[in-house]
């Protein structure tokens, strides 16, 4: 759940914090209130391509940072395996764009390449909207939600199935390595 999203000189917005609370949010406007806007930048703090105009006009940059609090464990497995500490339940996004294009990715103050930043943000947050693309359309998505739903004999299997390939690989530098040593012999 985002919990603080603090956005910087995107399109009309000079700068805004936003906090949420838990349960549900529901930004409500007139037109042009900046409903828009607020969404284009968690789409684009979580990865995503950003809107023409995206950095607001006379200024040099736009940043948006966003502050997540996760209670899932197999969203922090999923972290973890990506690389990223969740050791305090709490994960920080970040993502700054210069007026010429080029943008910088971070996750807990670590730069990170957009990539990361997107599938680490796939776990985190969906973003449902009037014709927007929906998580449950993405296959690793819908692998993701079978397996919650096989349970802990699935977990388990998959934990041993990981152990058993990475033995596996090993074997196999190792084979390789020795096979490298006789070709240096014969040579």
């Amino acid at each position: 759940m985002i919990v603080n999203l603090r956005i910087q000189n995107v399109a009309l917005i000079d700068q805004v914090e936003v906090s949420f609370a838990p349960g549900l949010n529901v930004l409500t406007g007139e037109t042009g209130a900046g409903k828009s806007i607020l969404v284009d930048s968690i789409n684009f703090m979580l990865g995503g391509r950003p809107v023409r105009d995206f950095v607001r006009m006379g200024a040099e940059f736009a940043h948006v940072e966003g502050i997540l609090e996760i209670d899932d464990p197999s969203v922090k497995e999923g972290l973890f395996e990506l690389g990223i500490d969740m050791s305090d339940g709490q994960i920080m996004l970040e993502r700054t764009m210069q007026t010429g294009g080029k943008s910088t990715c971070r996750i807990n103050g670590r730069t990170v390449t957009a990539g990361l930043l997107k599938e680490a943000a796939s776990l985190l947050v969906d973003v449902h909207g009037q014709h927007e693309h929906q998580s449950l359309l993405n296959p690793v998505k819908q692998m993701h939600l079978l397996d919650q739903f096989c349970g802990d004999e699935l977990t388990a299997l998959k934990t041993e199935l990981g152990g058993l390939l990475s033995r596996y690989r090993e074997t196999d530098r190792e084979l390789k390595s020795i096979a490298a040593v006789g070709n240096q012999r014969q040579e």
